[in-house]
């Protein structure tokens, strides 16, 4: 029995669930022995089948003791909260807690606190999350098993990803890697490539750069990684449209579709259609992407879909501000500004990164339109009236105020009369011909004539 218990434990850390269960005889209706019915029971939930994890507790409760119990239920609370079934990881994370007062042993409090810490992350709530998990590894002795550490190091690093923490969140996921190694969790090994490569071509401003690792990353993965390798495609749509390469991120965005429809997962769903709406913002078609937007928006109200609202909410920004939505993209801005302040959750402000480009200043006497305006028009393009009016939807006082004022302030040149009015974007040579004549001239003064 001891010979099956130690290749039980190897393979349930390694990750081979489907393997312990052939160790255990599992034929034979739930005949194990009492030793290794935590593994058994969180290896059923680990592969989906939770009916039957939950029928195999019910039967085996007695036998169990307090410390096997709260590891158990925070396998089962982990594989509910991946399979979207947040409820019932909550009444499992509920009854650990329950627990707590009969066990004293350092392992059983730091998979409860983990249970926590996993529930907290997987919600959005990315501080909270970083206290339990602080919480979690003050229970990891000297003597921790590998597989603690390495569930410690994993969600640490996810947790400092999520708060912009690049440096921390590289150094966990480097050492989660190491015990992953230890463990002969090969799986994890390539997740956590990826996941290391994923958030670092999240937070990075070069693109190109990003492309190529994650090409790179993308042709060493195996055929039946298809969750990863979704991932990754979809990361290169969002880089390919960020650097306007629209053909590349149809084609990447196809290919993504293809390895995602292996599988059924809520969350993948909410990556697609944000991966699309990318493709129409880098083609300009904010019409197209704003009711898109507002409708995902309203469909990601549960706290576990934090991270995602709050993607949503910088792309809803960055419309509005496009579309000269003032009032809209003050509201989509304070909410934005408070879910990632209460969330910890780290994004790009595109909007910001907009009037920053323009060289522009958003609170000066120029509105959002003109920004906008600016921003899109090139040196040496030309425009009118009915152009501003049907990018902007104003009216056509409104648009001869805008461009007047723009003409005024030397940002455009007015050319033409009437409706044969143009108005065209001068170059950076032309702006410094008329700042130079915009300067005081020195009054003249006559030379006096010296005697010798």
């Amino acid at each position: 029995m001891t010979v099956l218990k130690s290749d039980v434990i190897k393979k349930f850390q390694a990750g081979n669930y489907p393997a312990v269960l052939t160790a255990t005889i599992y034929s034979e209706y739930r005949q194990y022995a009492p030793e290794v019915v935590p593994f058994v029971i969180s290896s059923l939930a680990a592969v989906g089948q939770h009916k039957e994890a939950e029928l195999t507790l019910a039967l085996k409760f007695e036998e169990l003791t307090p410390d096997q119990l709260v590891f158990i239920y925070y396998h089962l609370a982990v594989a509910n909260i991946n399979s979207g079934r947040f409820q019932q990881a909550v009444a499992f994370i509920v009854k650990a807690s329950r627990l707590r007062f009969l066990f004293e042993d350092n392992d059983s409090n730091f998979y409860l606190f983990m249970a926590f810490a996993y529930h907290r992350y997987a919600c959005g709530k990315v501080r909270q999350g970083l206290g339990f998990a602080y919480r979690a590894g003050g229970f990891l002795n000297r003597v921790a098993s590998p597989y603690q550490l390495f569930l410690w190091l994993e969600l640490m690093g996810n947790l400092s990803f999520l708060t912009g923490d690049i440096d921390n969140a590289t150094d966990y996921t480097t050492e989660a890697t190491k015990a992953a190694v230890d463990i002969e969790r090969t799986g994890s090994v390539r997740a956590l490539t990826v996941s290391v490569a994923l958030h670092l071509a999240k937070y990075t401003r070069d693109s190109s750069a990003a492309i190529a690792r994650l090409e790179k990353i993308f042709a060493d993965l195996g055929p039946l990684d298809a969750f990863m390798k979704a991932s990754v495609c979809f990361e290169l749509v969002r880089h390919n449209a960020l650097i306007g390469r629209i053909d590349a991120a149809h084609k990447i965005y196809r290919q993504a579709l293809a390895h995602a429809s292996r599988f059924a997962s809520r969350r993948m769903d909410i990556i697609k259609l944000l991966r699309q709406i990318d493709i129409h913002l880098a083609e300009k078609n904010f019409h197209f992407c704003l009711p898109v937007l507002e409708s995902v928006e309203g469909h990601l109200l549960r706290d576990e879909d934090r991270v995602y609202l709050a993607e949503v909410l910088d792309k809803m920004s960055a419309t509005y501000f496009s579309l000269s939505l003032s009032k809209k993209l003050n509201d989509a801005e304070y909410r934005l500004a408070a879910l990632t302040k209460h969330t910890g959750i780290y994004v790009q402000r595109q909007q910001r990164a907009q009037i920053q480009a323009t060289g522009l200043s958003a609170t000066g006497n120029l509105n959002y339109r003109q920004i906008a305006f600016l921003a899109e028009m090139q040196p040496g393009q030309s425009s009118d009236v009915h152009s501003y009016r049907q990018r902007f939807g104003v009216s056509e006082i409104t648009a001869c105020r805008d461009l007047s004022q723009l003409t005024s302030e030397k940002y455009l040149l007015r050319v033409g009369k009437a409706r044969a009015t143009k108005y065209i974007k001068p170059d950076d040579q032309y702006l410094e011909i008329v700042r130079m004549r915009q300067q005081p001239i020195p009054p003249l003064v006559e030379e006096q004539p010296t005697f010798q």
